[in-house]
């Protein structure tokens, strides 16, 4: 046991809280930022990040008893229960949001990834009670080495994800890379069952660890949404070039059924004049056939008439009638 000046004992407090504040205040920004995002998007994964980010802020602001101190003061029941419920549901949602965004439930391992993500749920909803009635000794540890293990898990399904492809698995290794290979985790399990000496680094091991975590996963899924954001405007961009295309060939379609249809009409005009101009020549031709055919019956009739009327024997002789005499010249 290491004991301090007075003023070393204020510097430390001093320090700490220090710390704790930009760990607050980096898991606010975090919170904000992931809905933001999910608020744009509606994407589940910035969803799941946000309720890991505020899952383990509610889980350090009760286990350093700063919530108790300043927020709700005279409650420790109630942040008891709070840092309980928060403490198992981190396992469960950073398994739900590893599988969201490795997108594992929308391929063919979609069964594995449901059931693993129910079974981490089952777990945590079984030991969750425990703790605030029974207080088992034991299970704060072996929930411990529960989570390491869905870590390594989690670490081999992005290291194998990787291998076949998927770029979204490559910022995933790198996060729990750092996550384990630091030792967050491992510290804290070792000063739990006194492998180690408690000090800053051991007691807040874990916590370094999840902030590297938070992190290093929200500028992952930022430049995922900054790549989705440029596959849209590209997807957009190739939509407004295919309408335009489009756009033009329809005018081109169109341009030259006009012409088409122009022509057309100029036949059709034409047509329509020859066949004027052919029914004006006939209604002429008929004209002077009726005019052919009457002129001589009228001549024969006039003739006839002048002959009759003219005064002497001669025309009752020859002519006795002036209708038959017209007859007879027509005849001949």
């Amino acid at each position: 046991m290491q004991l301090n000046t007075p003023s070393e004992l204020v510097a430390g407090v001093g320090r700490e809280q220090l710390l704790f504040g930009v760990f607050y205040a980096i898991h606010l920004v975090l919170l904000v930022s992931s809905s933001w995002f999910w608020l744009r998007t509606r994407s589940q994964p910035f969803a799941l990040f946000g309720l890991c980010v505020l899952a383990n802020l509610a889980c350090m602001l009760n286990a350093e008893g700063h919530g108790l101190l300043y927020l709700l003061p005279g409650q420790a029941g109630l942040f008891e229960d709070l840092f309980i419920i928060s403490w198992f549901a981190i396992t469960p949602l950073n398994t739900l949001f590893t599988c969201h965004y490795l997108g594992l439930y929308r391929g063919r391992w979609r069964r594995i990834a449901l059931g693993a993500s129910a079974l981490c749920i089952a777990i945590a909803l079984l030991a969750t009670p425990w703790l605030p009635l029974v207080n088992v000794v034991w299970l704060r540890s072996a929930y411990f080495v529960w989570t390491i293990l869905i870590n390594l898990l989690l670490l081999l399904v992005s290291r194998w994800q990787l291998a076949h492809g998927n770029r979204a698995a490559h910022a995933l290794v790198l996060v729990l890379v750092l996550v384990l290979q630091q030792g967050g985790a491992c510290l804290r399990l070792a000063r739990n069952i006194g492998a180690i000496e408690p000090g800053l680094l051991a007691d807040n091991a874990h916590y370094l660890g999840m902030m590297a975590f938070f992190l290093i996963m929200n500028s992952a899924i930022t430049l995922r949404y900054t790549d989705l954001r440029a596959e849209k405007e590209a997807a957009q961009a190739e939509a407004l070039k295919v309408a335009r295309e489009a756009e033009s060939r329809l005018g081109q379609e169109v341009a030259a059924r006009t012409a088409e249809l122009r022509g057309a009409m100029e036949q059709v005009e034409t047509a329509l004049l020859l066949e004027r101009h052919a029914q004006q020549q006939q209604q002429y031709a008929s004209h002077m056939f009726i005019h052919i055919s009457i002129a001589p019956i009228c001549i024969a009739s006039q003739s006839a008439l002048h002959i009759k009327n003219r005064p002497g024997r001669e025309a009752g002789r020859f002519f006795p009638d002036a209708n038959a005499y017209a007859f007879s010249s027509l005849a001949r």
